[in-house]
């Protein structure tokens, strides 16, 4: 192999890895504390990269789909096991405390999902624009329920690695608000206020009503 192919090899001490993962644990927590909607999901899963490649460095892996494990848990467990003393224990329970519940399960997003499209409410494609109702999808992490008529939107982002939803509703950016629940029917009576504003012809007030309904009968 050429020399120019090679990788170069790179040796960090513990204590400088303790100071990378600290930094990043805490520009973790500033995001969660300070960010919110779309601009939140980016930086937050961008960070969770950084954090998720220098833990590897250090033989740890987060496997949500294999432990269970959230991942404000994990990023608990690195603080505890390396004693990373410079992470602010007080701003991580704000940033905890600060969540809000999961309206929608995976499973319960994937039923809906195929209803809609079946009934040709929506697109088979992972947001394809044209549609009144869209199911919006980043990974396996956030999966979004997307509703419109005209110019309204109401949109609902479903969190699975922060375990959470979080409502947006606009006219336009100067009317844009964002609410967290923390209680399931909290969410239900808020977005059952928004059906006056949908359509039953596009799919939108259906959509609604299939929440709410099976939160309900599921409860």
């Amino acid at each position: 192999m050429s020399e120019y192919n090679k990788l170069p090899t790179i040796q960090m001490n513990s204590t400088d890895l303790k100071e990378v993962i600290t930094s990043l644990i805490n520009d973790y927590i500033r995001i969660e504390k300070t960010e919110t909607g779309l601009g939140y999901q980016q930086k937050q899963h961008f960070k969770m990269g950084q954090i998720n490649i220098i833990a590897s460095l250090i033989g740890e892996k987060w496997d949500w789909l294999e432990t269970g494990q959230c991942y404000h848990d994990f990023l608990k467990y690195l603080i505890s096991k390396y004693q990373l003393r410079g992470v602010s224990k007080g701003e991580f329970i704000k940033a905890e405390d600060n969540r809000g519940v999961l309206l929608i399960t995976e499973e319960e997003y994937e039923n809906m999902k195929n209803y809609f499209i079946e009934n040709n409410y929506a697109s088979s494609h992972s947001g394809e624009m044209g549609w009144d109702v869209r199911f919006a999808e980043f990974g396996n992490a956030c999966k979004d329920i997307i509703l419109k008529k005209q110019e309204f939107h109401l949109v609902i982002l479903n969190d699975y690695v922060k375990e959470e939803s979080t409502l947006i509703t606009w006219y336009d950016e100067a009317d844009r608000e964002e609410f967290k629940f923390n209680s399931v029917d909290e969410f239900c009576l808020k977005i059952n206020e928004y059906k006056k504003y949908l359509s039953e012809e596009n799919g939108t007030v259906q959509a609604i009503d299939w929440i709410i309904f099976n939160k309900e009968h599921n409860e």
